[in-house]
């Protein structure tokens, strides 16, 4: 769902103005320490 938002912001230029950014590095950061979806399934 964090890779949709970031398309839908249009990458790079609007993620610098809202939080998605900050949402993307924690969810990246969050798949590094205990798995992701695929994993947890």
């Amino acid at each position: 769902m964090a890779n949709e938002a970031l398309k839908g912001h249009g990458g790079i230029g609007m993620t610098d103005e809202h939080a998605i950014g900050l949402f993307m590095k924690r969810v990246r950061a969050l798949d590094l320490a205990f798995g992701d979806g695929a994993f947890r399934r």
